[in-house]
């Protein structure tokens, strides 16, 4: 069985079209990075003629993949947590209750990290890559983008744990 969650197309639509995005910003960067390693590998053993520009690409798309997975491992629970506090809270809704307080928490730090990524982004607005001579926005916006979807899907996600809440607290009654 599939760790993937399965699609509620009852979800509101920005959520399905963060899903979307989410996918697409690790497939893409992964497939241009197998072919341009590929592509490398041949040029330097078999053509004797390397790519100058291969390593620095292929440095953009992992940056790409990362962010864009960061956000979806939220989703599906692989994000590396320390659940400890939120176990030894058995009660009715006070597992939940600390869910909700660490994604508020987390979706600050993300707010943090969103202003001074994007300040740093601003910061390289006309400049380009020594070696494929890639505007160095490209890159830098990996981090906002990854903070934006971040934060977005720790929303949904506290939205779902204040709904089970809900359910869970309707259904005892």
């Amino acid at each position: 069985m599939s760790d993937t969650p399965r699609i509620d197309e009852s979800r509101f639509f920005l959520w399905r079209i963060l899903d979307i995005l989410e996918k697409i910003f690790c497939v893409i960067p992964v497939s241009v990075m197998t072919v341009i390693v590929f592509v490398g590998v041949i040029f330097r053993y078999v053509l004797k003629s390397p790519i100058g520009w291969s390593e620095e690409v292929t440095l953009i798309c992992l940056t790409w993949c990362v962010f864009g997975a960061a956000s979806y491992a939220f989703y599906i629970g692989i994000n590396v947590g320390v659940t400890f506090l939120v176990d030894k809270l058995g009660g009715k809704n006070g597992h939940h209750i600390v869910a909700v307080i660490i994604n508020l928490i987390t979706i600050v730090f993300f707010c943090v990290l969103l202003y001074t990524s994007a300040q740093t982004t601003m910061n390289v607005v006309g400049k380009f890559s020594t070696a494929a001579h890639i505007p160095l926005v490209i890159p830098y916006a990996a981090l906002p983008t990854g903070c934006v979807m971040s934060i977005l899907r720790l929303i949904e996600l506290s939205g779902m744990e204040i709904k089970k809440m809900r359910t869970e607290k309707n259904g005892a009654q």
